[in-house]
């Protein structure tokens, strides 16, 4: 059997679990540009798995376990590459680490490197049947069935830590009201982990000098905040040379819009799990899964959507709206927004650019969702919107641009509707708009 095509992370679930019902055997390549990843399954069940990224390889797990030192890596990896040899055969015929480390140490390896693959936005997939298996792998044996289900559990926690750091930009310092650092009890991972907080670093930055994939850093950040450990700090405004304009007017209202659709979507997205789930007859499987993606899936998937519809600016290809989301604390977008606007110095021109990428992505958002929904699900949503933007243009505040904004967005839900009485759908346009220092 071969298979090619594109995925996306709720669609990867499905292609895992039909290799494992027919128990195949073959090679299994994922890829998204910049990351690729092997996997190879024997009779339907993972027996390796090697991915690209650093996070993930055998050395790197070693080490950051503190198993072996960055030294003796390096001189396994040389005598492996003159030898022409596994690294983790020369690991256990050094002496390095014993048989059993090493094993735990690979399916722990496979496990991170599948987890890793259900964070992709997207990519491409191509699947053969083949008996080039590559040596030493039989030594591990991954149920596909357990490794989904363990993959949805972590989505579930990953839309928790993205609420608590909506924005890998945030910085984390030690917290001012700790008495002494070493009293405190760390586990080898925070330990580790806190020896690299230093009120400088980003929360990018502190998972790659970490060495943890992105769901362990996020755990172990989780920890440190809730024992009050460390705290978020604003120095990424106060790094800013020249002041910020105030923005937060227009998020709000654009925030408020953009909550309603995520509401509607998420809704719809629940109907349909629960249709697929009455539709699995007896499956037990096959329902457990989709009891699980009703838990989690709607919130990933709505996640997944709203990021796609996002605009960008043309000629630098950058993403205005990083760190922003309808399902982030409002005091988080206000600040992910104006720090992403920090370099414009005209706060008028800085304004008009925001209300055109804010209801370039609001249609985006609204035409792609009418695409996938019924006609009665579609009218609901507009309706609640039409209702809400009278709101807005009723209501007391008042700034600048709420005629315009509120004209747009009218102008969005009358273009949209007129498709239902052409019998079509509307296309999604362009997502980027032009440069503020063009």
């Amino acid at each position: 059997m071969n298979l090619k095509g594109s995925f996306e992370p709720s669609s990867l679930a499905s292609i895992l679990q039909l290799l494992s019902a027919e128990e195949r055997t073959g090679a299994l390549k994922l890829t998204n540009g910049e990351s690729e990843v092997k996997i190879f399954i024997k009779y339907g069940d993972v027996i390796c798995a090697m991915g690209s990224q650093r996070e993930t390889r055998l050395g790197t797990l070693l080490t950051r376990d503190g198993l072996i030192s960055a030294k003796d890596l390096a001189y396994c990896l040389s005598v492996a590459t003159e030898k022409k040899q596994a690294l983790g055969s020369v690991l256990v015929e050094k002496g390095f680490v014993t048989p059993e480390i090493l094993q735990k140490t690979i399916h722990r390896q496979a496990e991170e490197v599948i987890f890793n693959l259900f964070v992709w936005e997207s990519g491409q997939f191509e699947y053969h049947d083949s008996d080039d298996i590559p040596r030493g792998a039989l030594d591990t044996k991954i149920d596909i069935m357990n490794i989904i289900m363990e993959a949805m559990r972590r989505i579930d926690e990953m839309v928790y830590f993205m609420s608590l750091i909506p924005n890998d930009q945030m910085i984390f310092a030690v917290s001012e009201n700790l008495d002494n650092l070493e009293d405190l009890h760390f586990n080898e991972q925070e330990r580790r982990f806190m020896s690299f907080v230093d009120g400088r670093r980003t929360v990018r930055d502190l998972i790659r000098a970490s060495g943890y994939d992105e769901f362990t850093a996020y755990q172990i950040l989780d920890r440190l905040i809730k024992s009050r450990v460390i705290e978020h700090t604003d120095k990424t405004l106060q790094d800013e040379t020249a002041p910020m304009g105030d923005y937060s007017d227009i998020i709000l209202v654009y925030n408020e819009v953009l909550q309603v659709i995520r509401n509607h979507l998420e809704a719809e997205l629940e109907r349909w799990l629960v249709t697929m789930f009455n539709e699995a007859d007896d499956n037990q499987d096959k329902k457990d899964i989709i009891r699980k993606m009703h838990k989690v899936a709607r919130h990933k998937w709505t996640y997944q959507i709203i990021e796609s519809c996002k605009p960008q600016l043309s000629r630098t290809k950058r993403d205005i709206f990083k760190g922003f989301h309808p399902a982030n604390p409002v005091d988080a977008n206000i600040l992910a927004v104006t720090h992403s606007f920090s370099e414009v110095r005209d706060s008028a021109k800085g304004r008009f650019v925001l209300v055109k990428c804010f209801s370039l992505f609001v249609g985006n958002l609204i035409k792609t969702v009418v695409n996938s929904f019924s006609e009665r699900a579609s009218r609901n949503m507009l309706k609640d919107l039409n209702q809400m933007l009278v709101a807005i243009n009723e209501s007391e505040s008042d700034f600048p641009e709420k005629e315009e904004i509120v004209k747009d967005l009218m102008d969005i839900l009358v273009q949209v509707a007129q498709y239902f009485k052409r019998d079509k759908r509307p296309a999604v346009t362009g997502g980027k708009i032009f440069d503020w220092r063009e």
